[in-house]
């Protein structure tokens, strides 16, 4: 009975602190790798934008979006919260290994004969497809859906692996997938995978 109640101790401290690890800690949770080739795949990306879309218009690539939280609550995180949190993290590393470091993938303003292809950021309110505005370091202004004349396009990167990415371009005006994309990656280079 002595043993018993012993073991029942010494499990009951083991979860305690492994749960006080869990929270305190982020050892457990995988580096996500940046890919190697981030300025060749973002000038690929732009220049197989311009060769498909027609006209002289500018476009406005949206490289990530950011959704717009108002809270009011100012409360501490309660453990719970904190748990969630660390558990969505350790999923996001292992379903997501590699990242890319938009800073240093784009320029903010391609020049081709034809156009000229702005790279920014888009904002909306949480949970809503509606796009607020487009922001860059070249033009920011606000997007909106009868302003139909304007290409604003949002990069989605469906799946990013080490050795490929599949992307796909989303119409922001009109609410449609306007191209899809795979590219190989080798070391610094990137080409369209056919």
């Amino acid at each position: 009975m002595r043993n018993k109640i012993i073991y029942a101790i010494l499990f009951i401290s083991f979860i305690i602190t492994f749960f006080i690890l869990f929270l305190t800690t982020d050892f457990y949770i995988p580096e996500r790798k940046p890919l190697e080739c981030k300025k060749a795949l973002g000038n690929e990306i732009v220049k197989q934008v311009n060769i498909r879309e027609m006209g002289n218009d500018t476009i406005f690539l949206g490289k990530r979006r950011y959704n717009i939280i108002e809270s009011e609550y100012t409360g501490k995180p309660s453990v719970f919260n904190e748990f969630k949190t660390k558990i969505s993290r350790l999923k996001l590393a292992i379903n997501e290994p590699y990242v890319i470091d938009f800073r240093q993938t784009y320029d903010n303003m391609f020049n081709f004969e034809n156009r000229t292809i702005i790279v920014g950021d888009i904002t909306s309110d949480f949970g809503v497809d509606n796009p607020i505005n487009f922001t860059s370091e070249i033009i920011n202004f606000e997007i909106k859906p009868e302003d139909n004349k304007r290409k604003i396009y949002e990069i989605k990167y469906e799946n990013i692996e080490e050795d490929e990415i599949t992307i796909s371009l989303y119409d922001e005006i009109r609410k449609e997938e306007k191209y899809n994309f795979t590219f190989e990656l080798n070391g610094e280079n990137c080409k369209l995978k056919s």
